[in-house]
């Protein structure tokens, strides 16, 4: 009887363990260094198709942190393999050297000294239980020290470990000259431990045919993972050939540099059939990433690399994450909090990413959302020089202006409307057209020549014409951004997903100018009402929507914007009343900003982690790293406004803008103020446009920018009104 009880608790534990081990599963990243979209796309990669059609995929924003202060021959360039590893093994952007590449078997010998000497030299004691050393990660921590956010090399390794999981790193990117075994830093933890795993040389076969003389032994690199599955929860396989392939292909004429990609992708896709078999994508998942684009990619602005996640929880679609909102485009520190999601770990407050999802569409779809990413990007310089050619045509008409004022003609004052026609006009153009820089600027050039030809047709007074365009400009985003931001997301004046700035919502450059266009459109609508009854609800109610639609979570979800968007309606409704800002009201307008941000915090609290924004981030960032975070937000945007007051265009155009402004009302003719004030409506909202424009500055990132936008169309007004004193026919 005993017996049979003995044997009944141990098949009852045995099934308990198994079934546990079940309910958990594996997670496999397979790293393939240098893979564009369009190359897994051929039908010949049957085994990746096989994930493709089972699971989702998406393009990946692979940008990590910059390295500054080191020696050339220290320093990694911008988009590497080594920086793609390491941002998704700290789950935040992480800045490497070479030293990213030292990663070893415990056995191996490394001038003269066994690895795990050698790791005891660095450390003061011997490495614990392992299989896999990584030797660079001080290095690399040392280097993220000066970071304005927190950056911890190995974070993700370190979560897994604290949760009682296992890594294992199997395969390398060797090349002739030096290991490459940077695809290890995403199983590392901070010490540089691996549990199980092989990275050596018995990884690779040498073969005089292929890139660097060497080759992936498939045969060997299967048997060291399954080798590994059989102990360690989470696997990263880099599958070599991809990255020696991509790199090599520069040094080879063009035909030939396709036939090595082409033979490695088809050695990929033969490793990838074989970690399938070994894997029950019932419980189990994988995870085949790209973390870097090939620099052939690069030349041809393809900056977005592929990423596939196929198995358990993964239905058929396109990926997608709380950190861009965008079908089909997620980042690289996505990827580090889908594993700790995967696992059930809370990550770590250091970490940025949000874990992924998936939406309807297709692989064809993705393809076509690159290419035309891939042409945003082309166009990405004409912003710049749209910010050069204000700073110049301001500089340029404000003088003239100022100078022969008294003597100008009547069509000065409509070609003093062209900056704001030109916002207007970048907002309108991905409606109309979507091509390379050269086609985008006749197009533009064009559509502002019928903006104002319209305008011109419409209405005889360019001051009435500049409220139109102020009424278009809000209009055209209170419509857009609640359909998705279509407009203001392949503008001229908005980021791309490989800048990593914002993918979503509304950016500095359109939130500044939605300011500055609303408040004095405002005062031109509190102009137009006869009934005093009406005005003050409807004045209300306008400031209400475009407060909304730039601040809240699922519209604009900027933050900062909201804020200035309430600074600036706060002191336009004040003058509105017709009261004065003394001390008591510039205390409520202050509270007020702060009352927004609470209301922000809140509405991002009860939204769904994977539809937070930037503002939730922050929030979390706080709540969990404590109060000395909001120090660090405060730094990091102070810091940003600095750098771009020295080196930012926009922050020549707000300067000029200014000193014109001041020049206009102060300089030679007085009567350029008496004129403005005797619109009082008007006059409240160019001063409410002025107030969103300093608090633009002061709490956004990118604040000059913000600022510069909003401002300009306080010059616009405040020049037509200049040339009008003069009896302009204006």
């Amino acid at each position: 009887m005993r017996r049979s009880i003995i044997i009944f608790a141990a098949l009852v534990f045995i099934i308990a363990i198994s079934g546990a081990t079940a309910a958990g599963g594996k997670l496999v990243l397979v790293v393939m260094g240098g893979v564009s979209l369009d190359e897994i796309a051929i039908p010949e990669l049957h085994n990746i198709s096989f994930l493709v059609e089972k699971g989702a995929i998406g393009i990946m924003n692979a940008r990590p942190a910059s390295t500054r202060s080191f020696s050339d021959d220290t320093a990694v360039g911008r988009y590497s393999m080594e920086g793609g590893c390491a941002t998704i093994g700290a789950g935040t952007r992480a800045a490497v050297t070479t030293d990213a590449r030292k990663a070893h078997n415990i056995s191996d010998v490394i001038d003269g000294r066994p690895a795990a000497q050698l790791y005891e030299s660095l450390y003061g004691a011997a490495p614990a239980r392992a299989e896999v050393l990584h030797l660079g990660m001080n290095r690399l921590r040392f280097i993220n020290e000066e970071a304005r956010y927190p950056i911890e090399p190995g974070a993700l390794g370190g979560a897994l470990r604290k949760a009682g999981l296992k890594t294992a790193a199997v395969g390398n990117s060797d090349t002739a000259m030096e290991p490459r075994r940077e695809a290890a830093l995403t199983a590392a933890d901070p010490e540089g431990i691996i549990d199980f795993g092989d990275v050596g040389e018995k990884m690779i076969l040498h073969d005089p045919s292929a890139p660097y003389g060497i080759r992936t032994d498939t045969g060997a690199l299967l048997n060291a993972f399954r080798s590994a599955i059989r102990h360690a929860d989470f696997v990263v396989v880099d599958v070599g050939d991809t990255a020696r392939a991509s790199s090599y292909a520069q040094h080879c004429v063009d035909i030939q540099g396709a036939k090595h990609q082409r033979r490695a992708l088809m050695s990929a896709d033969e490793i990838v059939g074989g970690l399938v078999q070994s894997l029950d994508l019932s419980r189990d998942r994988i995870i085949l990433v790209s973390p870097n684009p090939s620099p052939l990619a690069i030349d041809n602005f393809d900056f977005l690399p592929p990423v596939i996640i196929a198995g358990s929880g993964i239905e058929h679609g396109l990926l997608s994450s709380g950190s861009t909102h965008r079908t089909g485009i997620i980042t690289n520190a996505d990827i580090t909090a889908s594993v700790l999601n995967f696992f059930n770990i809370e990550p770590p407050y250091s970490f940025v990413g949000s874990p992924v999802m998936v939406c309807k569409g297709s692989e064809n779809n993705l393809i076509d959302t690159n290419k035309h990413i891939m042409l945003q990007i082309q166009r990405q310089p004409m912003m710049r020089g749209l910010a050069v050619f204000l700073v110049a045509y301001v500089i340029v008409l404000s003088l003239y202006i100022l100078k022969h004022g008294q003597n100008a003609p009547g069509r000065l004052s409509w070609a003093v409307l062209l900056p704001v026609s030109l916002m207007l006009a970048v907002l309108w153009l991905p409606a109309i057209t979507n091509l390379e820089m050269i086609g985008s600027i006749i197009a533009l050039v064009c559509l502002v020549a019928v903006i104002l030809g319209a305008l011109r047709l419409v209405s005889r007074s360019p001051v009435k014409a500049f409220g139109l365009v102020c009424g278009a400009v809000v209009a055209t985003m209170i419509v857009d951004i609640p359909r998705g931001a279509i407009l203001l997301r392949d503008s001229i004046l908005s980021y791309t997903p490989v800048d990593g700035a914002r993918y979503y919502g509304i950016g500095n450059e359109h939130m500044g100018s939605m300011i500055g266009a609303a408040m004095i459109g405002v005062g031109f609508v509190a102009a137009m009402m006869d009934r005093k009854a009406l005005k003050m609800p409807l004045i209300t109610v306008l400031l209400g929507v475009v407060v909304a639609v730039i601040g809240l979570p699922p519209l604009g979800a900027n933050a900062g914007g909201a804020m200035s968007a309430v600074a600036a309606a706060v002191a336009g409704f004040i003058l509105w009343k017709g009261q004065k800002m003394d001390k008591k009201r510039i205390i409520i307008a202050a509270a007020s900003v702060l009352g927004a941000l609470g209301l922000l915090v809140v509405v991002d609290s009860i939204l769904p982690g994977s539809t937070q924004s930037h503002v939730g981030k922050a929030a979390h960032l706080i709540a969990t790293g404590g109060i000395g975070e909001i120090g660090t937000i405060i730094g990091r945007k102070l810091v940003m406004n600095l750098m771009l007051l020295r080196n930012s265009t926009w922050s020549k155009l707000l300067i000029v803008s200014a000193a014109a402004v001041i020049a206009f009302l102060s300089v030679r003719n007085r009567d350029a103020l008496t004129r403005l004030r005797g619109m009082p409506h008007i006059h409240s909202g160019v001063i409410a446009a002025t107030v969103g424009t300093a608090a633009a500055f002061l709490l956004n990132d990118s604040g000059v920018v913000a600022a510069a936008t909003a401002f300009i169309y306080v010059w616009t007004f405040v020049a037509i009104i200049y040339l009008k004193s003069f009896g302009c026919k204006c």
